[in-house]
């Protein structure tokens, strides 16, 4: 569970897992932690300011940011299931204003652009589900 942990918890890997984002810019010089800070570039164009509000390794992770009307909240829960760690993952955004009705289409389209997106795959450094890091 820790390599999983690791891995979701670094803002810097956001682009390979999250498919609305082209890029992460870093506003911290933490990298992980509570209070971390991060600029999500999104393929939309919005660029909200993130930043880290749990951080509790092999249990849980949240992050909330804004960018002008819209607010989002993201809080990941790592549940131990033996050999395998189950993601509990919710998400939240709420818009104001005008932003109230694109708020929801910023989510729906982030789902649209996952399912059409191609996966390309790495190989795996943990054949057979081996979760040990890797040399």
């Amino acid at each position: 569970m820790a390599p999983l942990f690791a891995y979701l918890a670094d803002p810097r890997h956001r682009p390979e897992w999250q498919s609305s984002l082209r890029r992460v810019e870093l506003l911290s010089t933490k990298v992980t932690g509570v209070g971390t800070r991060w600029r999500d570039h999104t393929w939309a164009g919005m660029a909200p300011e993130m930043r880290v509000i749990t951080h509790e390794p092999q249990q849980a992770w949240a992050e909330e940011g804004s960018w002008r009307g819209l607010r989002a909240f993201l809080l990941m829960v790592f549940v131990d299931q033996g050999d395998e760690t189950d993601l509990e993952i919710s998400v939240r955004m709420r818009g104001t204003g005008i932003w109230r009705l694109p708020a929801a289409g910023c989510r729906d389209a982030d789902s649209r652009r996952a399912a059409r997106r191609p996966r390309t795959r790495r190989p795996d450094p943990h054949p057979a589900g081996d979760l040990t890091p890797a040399p």
